[in-house]
């Protein structure tokens, strides 16, 4: 739903509820007793004033007839006693002006000295003891309320028209504000930002009369709703509602000792794109997503437009074997099946619950975690004064190199620079089979991910979303919210690949080809391989043995300077084509090497057998990417139907905003049909209005019984923090970079001065 429309919607609706009884808000006439007192009596159209004897229809009908005379008078009303019989039918109503009553009582001694007990708040009070009011009461026999007490008279000031933008009921969260409200947390913005967007977008404060402090209290209504009913018990009866009305909606859940320990849940979209892109997987466990301190793990694959997408999400109590464990098998049974790569970093409890799953996957340790230590464990001398840090990542990352030259490199390495004994890499080279690309070359799609940087920037986009403080229904929200804009990025890139055509590099037919079959992300990458095929590769020899022909491919740069050889060959019997950089097997992509032997024989095409079905475009159906798929029992009509509504209003206001006449015969039928509604549907109670909203707005009510409750007593990383973790490095790095300053004391250039500086006499 388009946020800049609600703001349209609410700044319109909010523009006729103020300006429809402006006109009407008169002055009082003031009346003064023999003794002194004074009274106001309202002065306003007898058609708005309430009649003795007169009947309604149903007590929502009466209480609005009275909140409308008193808002035209220039007072707030409030409901009080009444008496409902057996049945639960009320009997008799009073509803008074909100200043009825008097206030508490709070007396003490200012010469006693409190002490260290709570502070008596100093505060206003409002009420003065008036007896303004009117009195309903059911007819018997005839089912309707009849108004058979009426108190005019106000032992107070009443409101001006301009006022009145402060009385109670004009600073009533509308549902349009409580949407704002709620959507806004979906988004990690905070009551008081929102306050903000909508004050402004409403024109001013002078056209706003909620305060900050009511879009605070309705966060912190939603927040108390969630918590005082279970929010671990409402979280699982949200997914068990998706699962009901949804049926290829996983979820899965383990509970100990009555409190929730692991969680596991995947849509129908993520399943699928599982099954199509599911070949290497990575995954990483983040912090601070919810106030319980449970550990968020995303699961994420490369789809066809190579962007990162999620194909399930778990949260766990606590990061060990066993739950790592328990994760994973819900994986295996959402999705059928072990991807054949997995990337991760060095935890050990993840190590170890692959190990015991997946037991036929490759397990591969993140690079960049390994690489990143370097300067933690030698000196800045050798890193920097030597060439060996140039040389540990050139034989590292080199993606050609078969297991035995690396070794050799290796070893020849460690003996240049004499680190034969360092055990650290030591370590490194005894499970070298985890991490280093020589040892994957053979395994399909294994340079698709080295590093876990995707799950990296996964965690950093939901971080983004989400917030330390949330509770797990409204966690599932904002990972919702987050789903929303990957699945939309993927319809967008769906939408380019469909409507727009490439700018082609070389005349050849087989790029016009790889056009028609690719993603426009993969088409770039093949495109730019058919180009360096045509200009930077040649044929330096050919040998044919029968139908197998074996070419010699001069790979070169810009400058045409020889940069490697590469072997393509060619079996025209069995259709198979294969060239020694590996580059199909890797990446799932055909090399320059081979398209300039398919250039050089005329090939048009690719061939099919090389064309895998995961970078195909329009792989993903559209039916997929619904909401209701995701998000459960929505009534789809419904919401068509309420979107239409903003988008016509906001289109007529848009072409009506400069034609005043115009725009007030648009803004009078509304009003007309605004009244149609409130003649059918008076305004709610406010206590079960708030309630009702809720729960439309979260899309879970309060269970009747609590059987699972959320963990307790969670140690992991980062909790009772809502700061990103720092490392010592990262620490260390920032202290360097700081500007330094000379101390006189030790009279050098450094972080300190005399007053901290270590070299001080005490």
């Amino acid at each position: 739903m388009n946020v800049v429309s609600y703001f349209i919607y609410i700044f319109f609706i909010a523009e006729i509820q103020s300006g429809e009884n402006i006109n009407e808000i008169c002055s009082s006439q003031v009346l003064e007793a023999p003794n002194g007192s004074k009274s106001w009596i309202p002065v306003v159209d007898e058609l708005l004033k309430p009649v003795l004897k007169t009947c309604f229809d149903s007590l929502d009908h009466a209480i609005s007839m009275y909140s409308n005379y008193a808002e035209a008078a220039g007072f707030d009303i409030r409901l009080t006693s009444k008496k409902v019989n057996k049945f639960g039918i009320v009997q008799i109503r009073y509803v008074v002006c909100s200043k009825s009553g008097v206030p508490k009582k709070t007396t003490f001694n200012s010469l006693e000295h409190s002490g260290r007990k709570k502070k008596i708040r100093n505060s206003n009070f409002k009420r003065c003891d008036c007896k303004a009011g009117v009195k309903f009461r059911l007819l018997k026999g005839v089912g309707k309320y009849e108004l058979y007490d009426f108190v005019e008279e106000h032992s107070h000031p009443l409101l001006s028209s301009t006022d009145m933008c402060f009385s109670r009921k004009r600073r009533q969260l509308g549902f349009g504000d409580k949407m704002l409200v709620h959507r806004g947390n979906s988004l990690n913005l905070g009551a008081s930002r929102v306050h903000k967007m909508r004050t402004t977008c409403k024109g001013g404060y002078d056209f706003c009369s909620s305060s900050t402090v009511d879009f605070q209290n309705f966060k912190r209504d939603m927040d108390k709703y969630v918590v005082d009913g279970g929010d671990a018990q409402m979280f699982i009866n949200m997914m068990n509602n998706r699962k009901d009305v949804a049926p290829n909606f996983f979820f899965d859940y383990k509970v100990a000792n009555s409190e929730l320990v692991c969680t596991f849940w995947a849509d129908e979209a993520a399943r699928f794109n599982y099954s199509e892109f599911g070949d290497v997987m990575s995954f990483d466990a983040t912090f601070r997503t919810n106030r319980y301190c449970m550990v968020f793990i995303p699961f994420t694959v490369v789809d066809n437009h190579k962007k990162s997408v999620i194909v399930g999400a778990a949260l766990v109590n606590k990061e060990d074997g066993e739950n790592y464990i328990w994760v994973l098998e819900a994986f295996l049974r959402a999705h059928g099946k072990a991807p054949l790569l997995v990337l991760t970093d060095q935890c050990l409890a993840m190590k170890q619950a692959i190990a015991a799953v997946f037991p036929n996957s490759r397990h591969r340790l993140c690079m960049w975690h390994i690489m990143d230590k370097l300067p933690k464990k030698f000196s800045t001398e050798l890193l920097n004064g030597t060439s060996f840090r140039k040389e540990m990542n050139k034989i590292v990352w080199d993606v050609q190199l078969d297991p035995e030259e690396f070794e050799h490199k290796w070893n020849v390495l460690m003996e240049e620079y004499s680190l034969s004994g360092d055990k650290w890499l030591q370590a490194l080279f005894n499970i070298r089979r985890s991490w280093i690309p020589a040892y994957f070359k053979h395994l399909p799609m294994c340079s698709l991910m080295k590093t876990t940087s995707r799950s990296e920037s996964i965690n950093s986009f939901f971080n983004s979303f989400s917030h330390y403080g949330n509770t797990l229904v409204f966690f599932v929200n904002c990972f919702d919210a987050a789903l929303d804009k990957q699945r939309f990025t993927q319809r967008s890139l769906d939408h380019v690949t469909k409507s727009t055509f490439p700018k082609f590099l070389t005349p050849c037919k087989i790029e016009r080809h790889a056009s028609d079959i690719y993603t426009r992300a993969v088409f770039n990458v093949v495109q730019m391989e058919i180009y360096k095929a045509a200009w930077n590769c040649s044929i330096e020899n050919v040998e044919s043995e029968g139908d197998v022909n074996s070419y010699k491919i001069a790979h070169k740069d810009k400058a045409s300077n020889l940069k490697c050889h590469h072997k393509v060959v060619e079996d025209k019997k069995q259709s198979i084509i294969f060239c020694s950089c590996n580059s199909f097997i890797r990446c799932g992509l055909l090399c320059r090497h081979i398209f300039k032997v398919l250039l050089n024989t005329n090939v048009e095409k690719i061939p099919e057998k090389y064309i895998l079905r995961r970078w195909r475009r329009d792989l993903i159906p559209r039916d997929l990417q619904h909401t209701r798929l995701r998000y459960g029992d929505l009534d789809e009509e419904q919401e068509k139907m309420f979107n239409e509504v903003l988008s016509t209003v906001e289109n007529c206001l848009g072409r009506l905003r400069c034609h005043k006449e115009d725009l007030a015969r648009f803004t009078e039928s509304i009003r007309i049909l605004k009244k149609e509604v409130d003649v059918s549907f008076p305004n709610e109670n406010a206590s079960s209005s708030k309630v009702n909203t809720i729960v439309d707005l979260i899309g879970v009510s309060q269970p009747d019984n609590v059987e699972v409750y959320p963990p307790t007593g969670i140690r992991n990383k980062g909790c009772g923090k809502g700061k990103r973790l720092v490392g010592a490095g990262e620490i260390a790095s920032n202290k360097a970079s700081r500007h330094k300053r000379l101390c006189r004391s030790c009279g050098k250039l450094v972080n300190h001065d005399s007053r901290n500086c270590p070299n001080k006499v005490t």
